[in-house]
């Protein structure tokens, strides 16, 4: 999707409990393609992953961290990212990030469809 509720929300939108959009959660320009997993993490921060090239007109092949308020997280340094769709993303109780998907390279290294991210 494009948009919630007739307001552009590019593939990504946090709603209230109502089902107001909830206006804090600013994405901007969001993401250039398919969203298809996200996590959200204890502190928080959401991890979001899928078939896009940038987030806010920043790339981020894959896989990309959001703060709580929509912005990105820049800590969190995928660096060339991954070859192919991020499929599904988990979060284990001492943080770190596990990744499935059809990729086969993840910062230009083999990686064949799952990795744990440290």
């Amino acid at each position: 999707f494009t948009s919630y509720q007739g307001v552009s929300a590019n593939r990504i939108v946090r709603v209230n409990g109502d089902g107001s959009r909830d206006t804090s959660f600013n994405i901007g320009v969001g993401f250039d393609s398919a969203v298809v997993p996200t996590a959200i993490q204890s502190d928080g921060k959401v991890v979001v992953g899928g078939w896009f090239s940038s987030y806010q007109g920043v790339s981020a092949n894959g896989m990309v961290r959001l703060s709580s308020d929509g912005s990105r997280d820049a800590s969190f340094d995928i660096g060339s990212g991954f070859n192919g769709l991020v499929q599904t993303i988990a979060v284990q109780s001492d943080g770190k990030v596990i990744v499935g998907g059809s990729f086969t390279t993840y910062q230009d290294q083999a990686s064949n469809r799952l990795i744990r991210l440290q």
